[in-house]
């Protein structure tokens, strides 16, 4: 009633205060049209409103229809008074708790549509009547599930729901039928993990009578563990049907609040919201859109949780989120996750999805109250001297999932799996495989035998064992597993590897050996911490060089000598022995010829920091060493390669990330800024010969890379080394190993210099240092550096010709200079457009370069679709014509297109609101 008249219906006119019309009203049902409310007014008449069933016509508005002396009759026109059929798509049976779940197939905006013979369709829906559509009269949104009509959109046959049973295991019939039963629509729907996008339709006819038939697969039609539940509690059938209480979720002060953007949901369990949906007080889903409008979509089932395949699940329904839906449909997924440290909300989250535009919303909520029983472990091991530690892997919300073939394995870290989906293991295991195969599922609805396999329980006491830099978690005691036809448990082994530069990694399935299930894990997590010295590691001025990734592993040694015809093998490993049989168990440098293995050096974990050079130095009793160089590279590691071997000594270069400076990839940047090209295309060692006895080796901005019998001092960009015999070298020099940034003398001359190389004059601590002049020489490609003189200082100059830094500048002129402005339009090739815009020209321009269609810079398309030389830019000529406006001008004396001189010019125009180099527009062509 209105305070202001307190009367359920009243009168009112401007400037009049309302008079009260009527004080009582009836309600009638209306059959299958919606409600109609009678008021009965003060002086014998009456005021109808009906309140008419019309799903997609949201107007709420209240319309005059008619009147007589004493009546008035008025309407309003919506889908909350459609009396709409309800369809049981929950199939349950309650003798072995399998269900099948045919709701997700619903559609709540458009139908499913089949074309027939004769331009006819067939419009369909599942579990529910069909959605409005406008102009087509059996799907008024009411009571038919399914309609055949012409071209026309009239109805030929209106179908309404007949039945829906489970012939077998993964198998469901769904029968609709019309009232003549003339039409009989068969819908088979078949379990299945291939789902039909567009399942096939056919017809046959006995005399008057049709039958339709639809194949259908999907998964909807495979079965599920389930369990209904009442006023909040519900038996969990992965865990010995243990009841599980939710009520505690339920919140008598404040409701569950959730902002979506400019949407926001009030949510609560186990009974209503704590304050009204919109003066609807049973609901326990409130959704406001951006306008402001509370919406009740949740508002039954509230008290009702359900056990899925390991989930616990309430599914709800309420009015549609917005007019061209008939309903909403919530679904709130509580999923386990167990206590920790960490600041936890346990609030329901919106869980983003497809499906919003047809009212349907999923909410996803973690929550301790559907945990099992677990089993955890501290994930910490140490000894005097190292410590390790994986807790950072244990994980409380979730697991971690391997697919292998039709199945998943679900793995903890020394914590038992996070119960879930599909997760019906032993509640403490730590490994469990999940078959998700057709026959797998069917196969386990039929039995009632599960289709998932423990592989091993988690224990409270931590199972490892710690090889080099590996450590091997233990799951044990696992399901039964029949393997070679011998009865024995299942059990996993995971092997976590040190690599401190690994992260937001996972594990991986390595092998399955008889019933053992094994798993590799590079992560940092693996990597030791040390309460002294770390081993394989070496302080240098502030900075520290930790090798100790590379430990526990063996690595064979690339031999690069294509001179001789080498037919030996060596192995090595860093700070840590290899296992190769006949071979000290002390090596840690192996040589395998011809079947015999022998020792190279013994392996030692001392890495050593000399002549700027970082070393390990593997040596024997007799006179067999190792020595093991590493240098400055950009990988995380290109691998060992053999650089020397003589009877004695073997020495090995390992070009590795780990063995730079901090600064390195910053010095190289700034070697490299403006001739980037160059770096790229340069990007190897080059030789020069300096004299009969002496050979420079040199590389543009980075560290040389290995070469068979060079050892340079480690980061030498460029090096110097006497040339004793073929590919041998001795004394060898750094000619420099800091890169400073090019110096550009002008268009055509670019300058590197390299510094603090080996020392060249003690006395005065002179060092070697190198200086390449590049120039451009449009002849020769790449080219290679030449030596031009030795200074009295030490430093070797070098001269360069290549094509590569012959960059054509694209300037204008700006005041008295000329600028190099047009920076963004180099290799800039753009079809110039008609001056509406509407179409392409048959030009081409390129401003800074000639284009590669024609060889020339302004290209023209004959008839025959061949681009043809037009103007070529002569001499930058150009002139500035105002402050918004420069011109270019471009002549070509020997034109493809006409046998008389060719030209253009390009004005350019300052236009601040493009940022870009914005488009070519074809002004107007003259004289062809």
């Amino acid at each position: 009633m209105n305070t202001n008249c307190p009367s359920y219906v009243c009168e009112a006119d401007n400037g009049v205060p309302p008079k009260p019309l009527s004080n009582a009203f009836d309600l009638t049902y209306l059959q299958n049209k919606g409600l109609s409310f009678n008021y009965p007014t003060l002086k014998g008449g009456k005021i109808v409103i009906n309140v008419i069933c019309s799903p997609g016509q949201e107007d709420y508005k209240l319309n005059y229809v008619s009147h007589n002396k004493h009546d008035l009759f008025f309407s309003i026109n919506t889908s909350l008074v459609c009396d709409f059929p309800a369809i049981n798509c929950l199939l349950h049976s309650q003798e072995n708790n399998i269900a099948y779940d045919l709701y997700p197939l619903n559609k709540m905006i458009d139908n499913y549509e089949w074309k027939l013979r004769d331009g006819k369709r067939l419009l369909l829906n599942i579990c529910g009547p069909l959605n409005y559509i406008p102009q087509v009269q059996c799907a008024d949104g009411l009571r038919n599930f399914g309609c055949i009509v012409d071209t026309k959109n009239q109805t030929e046959a209106a179908l309404t729901f007949a039945n829906v049973s489970v012939i077998e295991p993964g198998l469901i019939v769904m029968v609709y039928i019309d009232q003549q039963r003339n039409n009989i629509l068969n819908i088979t729907f078949q379990c299945s993990k291939d789902v039909s996008v567009s399942p096939s339709v056919s017809a046959t006819g006995i005399t008057n009578v049709i039958n339709f038939n639809i194949n259908w697969n999907t998964y909807a039609a495979c079965p599920l563990k389930y369990s209904a539940g009442e006023n909040c509690e519900v038996k969990n059938l992965y865990n010995g049907s243990k009841v599980k209480n939710l009520m505690p979720l339920h919140k008598t002060k404040t409701d569950y609040f959730i902002v979506n953007g400019k949407e926001s949901f009030r949510i609560n369990v186990c009974g209503a919201l704590t304050q009204p949906c919109s003066r609807n007080r049973n609901a326990a889903v409130c959704f406001k859109n951006s306008n402001g409008t509370e919406i009740a979509i949740g508002e039954t089932g509230a008290l009702k949780p359900n056990f899925i395949d390991g989930q616990f699940i309430f599914n709800l329904e309420g009015a549609p989120c917005h007019g061209n839906a008939t309903k909403s449909r919530v679904k709130i997924i509580m999923a386990c996750e167990f206590p920790s440290t960490s600041t936890s909300s346990y609030q329901p989250e919106l869980f983003p999805s497809t499906k919003e535009n047809e009212c349907i919303y999923y909410f996803y909520w973690k929550t301790p109250l559907v945990c099992g029983s677990a089993v955890s472990s501290k994930c910490t091991f140490s000894n005097e001297v190292v410590k390790y530690d994986l807790s950072s892997l244990i994980n409380l919300r979730e697991n971690y999932i391997v697919n292998y073939n039709d199945s998943e394995i679900e793995i903890n870290i020394c914590h038992s799996l996070i119960p879930g989906h599909r997760i019906h293991c032993h509640e403490l295991s730590g490994a469990c495989l999940k078959n998700y195969s057709i026959n797998s599922i069917l196969s386990a609805a039929h039995s009632n035998h599960e289709n998932n396999e423990n592989l091993g329980l988690a224990s409270e006491h931590d199972d490892f064992e710690i090889s080099g830099n590996k450590i091997r978690l233990y799951y044990r005691n696992g399901g039964v597993c029949i393997s070679s036809k011998v009865e024995s448990v299942y059990s996993t082994t995971i092997d976590f590897i040190c690599n401190k530069t690994a992260s937001d990694t996972e594990p991986k399935l390595i092998s399955i050996e008889d019933c053992v299930y094994n798993f590799s894990w590079t992560t940092s997590a693996a990597c030791p911490t040390y309460k002294g010295k770390a081993p394989c590691s070496i302080d240098v001025s502030n900075k520290t060089f930790d090798l100790s990734n590379f430990m526990g592993k063996t690595y064979e040694v690339e031999i690069k000598n294509t001179n001789t015809s080498l037919n030996f093998k060596i192995t090595i490993g860093i700070c840590s022995p290899v296992d190769i049989i006949g071979c000290s168990s002390k090596s840690g440098s192996c040589l395998v010829e011809s079947g015999t293995a022998e020792n190279l050096g013994n392996y030692n974990s001392t890495l050593q920091y000399v002549n700027e050079s970082l070393l390990l130095v593997y040596e024997t009793d007799n006179c067999k060493s190792t020595v093991i160089e590493f240098s400055c590279g950009q990988s995380e590691s290109s691998g060992p390669v053999l650089i020397k071997r003589n009877n004695c000594s073997t020495i090995i270069s390992w070009s590795t990330r780990f063995a730079c400076h901090d600064d390195y990839g910053l010095n190289e940047m700034k070697c490299c800024q403006g001739i980037e090209d160059l770096c790229e295309k340069l990007n190897q060692t080059y030789e020069v010969d300096i004299s009969n006895k002496e050979k420079a080796f040199i590389n543009v901005c980075k560290p040389l890379l290995p070469k068979w019998g060079v050892l340079c001092p480690s980061g030498s960009v460029s090096c110097l080394a006497n040339n004793e015999s073929l590919d041998y070298f001795s004394s060898e020099k750094s000619l420099g190993s800091f890169v400073v940034p090019p110096v550009l003398l002008n268009d055509k001359t670019v300058v590197l210099k390299y510094f603090d190389g080996s020392v060249c004059h003690k006395e005065s601590d002179t060092r070697y240092s190198t200086s390449i002049t590049f120039i451009c020489d449009e002849n020769v490609h790449i080219g290679n550096p030449v030596l031009t003189n030795i200074s009295e200082d030490c430093q070797y100059e070098f001269q360069w010709a290549t094509s590569l830094i012959c960059h054509e500048k694209c300037t204008l002129p700006i005041g008295n200079k000329n600028i190099d402005v047009l920076q963004q339009f180099r290799n800039w090739d753009k079809r110039i457009y008609t001056k509406n815009g509407s179409d392409k020209s048959p030009y081409i321009l390129n401003l800074c370069q000639v284009s590669a269609r024609c060889g020339s810079h302004i290209c023209k398309m004959d008839r025959t679709s061949k681009w043809l030389r037009f103007g070529e830019l002569n001499s930058n000529e150009s002139r500035k014509v105002s402050d918004s406006k420069t011109s270019i001008l471009y002549k070509y004396f020997s034109s493809d297109v006409s046998k008389d001189s060719c030209g253009a010019q390009v004005d350019l125009i300052c236009d601040n609101s493009d940022r870009g180099p914005g488009r070519p527009y074809l002004e107007k062509v003259s004289g062809l």
